[in-house]
């Protein structure tokens, strides 16, 4: 504030007691007494909860403590149960939610989609850059350049061009996505937990033999984070077997696929 004949506090004390000094202003008097009095204790406010919303707070103690229940894991060549394994009810017993699959879909097919080719336009086409006759004195119409688009040969006006057709999802929803799409198929029976994708040989013939025991013909199978490579040989020729490494698990592969093969790695 404006410095206006403040003199040492010292001074200011012995003048207030002998009341020699003149009335100070409000704002003076105010700092003064502030510097003088012991300061005051402010109580910190204790911390609130980021979350806000009851519903929300007990949702989220529901999937902090799930339930867990057994499910038989199988030998892939001999369809034999070895052991069993404890999934979790938040991720395999997630209530059907077309809406959330729907969202999901949409958007990872939008991600994939492109135009079929850019087309070129007049600055892109070769040649044309000369005038192909003068403006004036021939009889003929006017141009400037025989790559024109109303020319045989010359660019597109107005044509496609390279652009994305993604938007954005948030992740709390692609989650969700994934778990109601794995719950989907447990619900339906269609998910099998496999030990492993291991076969003891690479050949196509072996696989189609292990493959006729489980009466299966369409299925996507879920591995560990490697793919086993004499499997992947062995499913390169089979039509209507898809494999991927557990990071590339999505909805549409699960929902396009029929069957589901998760291995104990993958889950």
């Amino acid at each position: 504030g404006p410095a206006r004949g403040i003199l040492p506090l010292a001074t200011r004390a012995v003048g207030l007691a002998a009341g020699t000094f003149r009335m100070e202003p409000a704002w003076l008097q105010a700092r003064f007494l502030a510097s003088s009095l012991e300061p005051v204790k402010v109580p910190k406010p204790e911390p609130t909860s980021v979350v806000t919303s009851l519903k929300e707070e007990r949702r989220r103690k529901e999937k902090i403590a799930t339930n867990w229940f057994e499910y038989p894991v199988h030998s892939l060549e001999t369809k034999e149960q070895t052991s069993t394994i404890q999934l979790a009810a938040a991720v395999f017993q997630e209530p059907l939610r077309k809406d959330i699959l729907n969202r999901v879909v949409l958007w990872q097919r939008a991600k994939r989609r492109t135009i079929a080719r850019p087309a070129k336009t007049r600055a892109m086409v070769r040649g044309g850059g000369k005038k192909p006759w003068r403006q004036k004195g021939t009889g003929r119409a006017r141009h400037g350049s025989i790559r024109s688009p109303i020319w045989v040969g010359g660019g597109k006006a107005h044509g496609p061009k390279p652009r994305t057709f993604e938007f954005d999802l948030p992740k709390k929803v692609r989650r969700l996505g994934l778990r109601v799409a794995l719950s989907a198929r447990m619900t339906e029976g269609k998910l099998t937990v496999i030990q492993s994708e291991e076969v003891s040989s690479h050949k196509t013939q072996h696989l189609n033999a292990v493959l006729m025991k489980w009466d299966l013909s369409n299925i996507l199978v879920i591995a560990g984070r490697e793919v086993n490579d004499s499997f992947n040989l062995a499913a390169g020729n089979i039509h209507g077997i898809d494999v991927l490494p557990c990071q590339g698990a999505n909805v549409y592969s699960i929902l396009k696929s029929p069957n589901l093969m998760v291995t104990v790695e993958a889950v």
